[in-house]
């Protein structure tokens, strides 16, 4: 594994058995029929539209030059988002530099990045991109990865077989085609607005098996591996929020946080190991691989299963409904987490 990689590749998502559903924390029943979907995103095919119109009311303004294109007094937001589309951090999180779009935009046809997306991307997937990017914090662009090569470490003449690998598994990557998106949208809009914006999350279409090999899935940075293409859009919708639970609990240390830390888990100091206690208390299989499994299996289980994850620990019930969710639940008929 990449040196310098191994803080962002949390998890993988592998299946086994007869099912994809197998080793989850929901089957597809309970993820397609769960409570409080959220389609208005469907529903009204201006709403990327209108998220940037209001965002672009509403914020400050500053000039800016962005890969060839020049903004002037323009909101700060947008103007962030566009270059967030349009760039890619390297290996080491470093920002990568500005994509030069110099020659679409030499005869200053665009004066604004909503203008730039809309010619980047195309008219409506730019709007939806930057619209989907300030909404949630999600970054659908493939651009940027090309820009990057597999790094050579101290000692090595040459990149090793295994950091290629890698690399290749998390940095060639193909532009989405609109229907692939379905079920991981359906995801992202089946949690609360409360949890949005993201940290800085892409969603990306993997061009290449990851080296363990087609049983993995997705990874937690959020790249969805080609064996994903052949699978379930009600798995994808899962994947979607169980990749999700990651960078929440990374960003807010939620997974390794003491208090959740020790309703599973313990310290065997002599081996030096986790090693699992209170069986019972897992709410998947998948879950009891390691603490950071065990909490976006959790957090998806409180999305789509909540019944079993309450029944399994209530400890766990409570602890990602007062942490994340702001005392809202899936179990009451009566009110929809906002």
């Amino acid at each position: 594994m990449l040196k310098t990689m191994a803080l962002i590749l949390l998890a993988t998502t592998s299946a086994s058995g007869n099912s994809e559903f197998d080793h989850i924390s929901a089957d597809k029943y309970q993820i397609s029929k769960s409570r409080c979907q959220n389609t208005s995103y469907l529903e009204d095919k201006d709403h990327f539209e209108k998220v940037i119109k209001l965002v672009k009311q509403n914020d400050q303004k500053k000039t800016a030059s962005i890969g060839g294109l020049l903004v002037l007094d323009k909101s700060v937001k947008l103007t962030a988002a566009y270059r967030y589309l349009t760039s890619h951090l390297d290996y080491k999180l470093r920002p990568a530099k500005d994509i030069d779009y110099w020659h679409l935009f030499k005869d200053g046809q665009c004066i604004d990045v909503i203008c730039a997306a809309k010619e980047v991307f195309g008219h409506e997937t730019g709007a939806f991109y930057m619209g989907l990017l300030l909404e949630t914090g999600l970054n659908l662009s493939s651009l940027g990865y090309s820009l990057l090569k597999p790094p050579v470490f101290s000692g090595e003449s040459e990149a090793s077989a295994n950091t290629i690998a890698d690399f290749n598994g998390l940095y060639k990557v193909r532009a989405w085609h609109e229907e692939e998106l379905v079920g991981y949208l359906e995801g992202i809009y089946s949690l609360p607005s409360s949890l949005y914006p993201l940290p800085p999350t892409r969603l990306a279409q993997s061009t290449h098996e990851h080296r363990n090999g087609p049983q993995v899935h997705s990874n937690a940075t959020i790249i969805m591996y080609p064996a994903m293409l052949e699978l379930d859009k009600d798995y994808h919708k899962y994947t979607m929020v169980h990749e999700i639970g990651h960078v929440i609990a990374a960003h807010f240390h939620l997974d390794t946080d003491p208090s959740w830390f020790e309703i599973s888990w313990q310290i065997d100091r002599e081996r030096d190991q986790v090693l699992r206690k209170n069986e019972s208390s897992f709410v998947s299989a998948y879950a009891k691989q390691d603490i950071f499994e065990d909490f976006a299996e959790s957090f998806a289980a409180f999305r789509f299963n909540p019944k079993s994850l309450k029944a399994h620990s209530l400890e766990k019930f409570n602890f990602i409904k007062e942490r994340v969710f702001k005392g809202q639940d899936y179990l009451s008929e009566n009110e929809c987490p906002q």
